[in-house]
């Protein structure tokens, strides 16, 4: 149990970050230019983003709930 909400800290930046990583990705600015650098095809950038923001969705849910069964057992 003294794990858990070291493991739930790690999945909610892991969501956080997937999900502002899909943000940039969709949106690519010109100054970080991330699709360019991470060589994505116009094509694909819609999946790529949907991908990332369901993967950081369920991520951030998740370690969301477990700190909060931490919090509350």
């Amino acid at each position: 149990m003294i794990v858990a909400p070291f493991v739930g800290a790690i999945q909610l930046l892991i969501g956080f970050l997937a999900m502002s990583s899909a943000y940039l990705i969709y949106y690519d600015p010109s100054s970080l230019m991330i699709g360019t650098i991470l060589s994505i095809s116009p094509e694909n950038v819609a999946l790529f983003a949907l991908l990332f923001s369901i993967i950081g969705f369920f991520s951030a849910v998740s370690g969301s709930l477990i700190i909060y069964e931490w919090v509350f057992s």
